[in-house]
């Protein structure tokens, strides 16, 4: 998606995405474009406010719930740059994606490459 998808869909992906990791451990959303250094940034973040509120001795479910951001904000997928290992990953998220009815050829088209690359991950990982 142009610009990552900003004015297309009216949301940010990325942080959609944090939500659906933090709550189920992996996410549908695709495509994750976050820059590295704002990545890591909210990771650093992320951290010290688990320790701000470990050491305030603020509620458990709060101290639980920011443990488990930091750990989706360092597991989350990243589609800047397609490796093998993620591939598949990335494949699932962009058929889940994809809306039931195809309204263009091209959509089809893509839904194809996008199986065949399912099929030929699973042969060579």
């Amino acid at each position: 998606l142009p610009r990552g998808g900003y004015g297309l869909i009216g949301t940010c992906n990325d942080s959609l995405a944090l939500v659906e990791m933090a709550m189920w451990g992996q996410t549908n959303i695709y495509p994750l474009l976050s820059i590295g250094k704002y990545c890591t940034y909210l990771v650093r973040e992320a951290k010290r406010c688990v320790s701000r509120f470990e050491k305030e001795k603020r509620d458990a479910f709060m101290i639980n719930d920011m443990k488990s951001i930091h750990k989706a904000l360092l597991s989350l997928p990243n589609d800047l740059v397609a490796v093998p290992k993620h591939s598949g990953d990335a494949v699932r998220r962009m058929l889940h994606c994809m809306p039931p009815s195809m309204p263009f050829d091209f959509m089809d088209e893509t839904k194809e490459v996008l199986e065949s690359i399912q099929i030929e991950n699973e042969k060579i990982m």
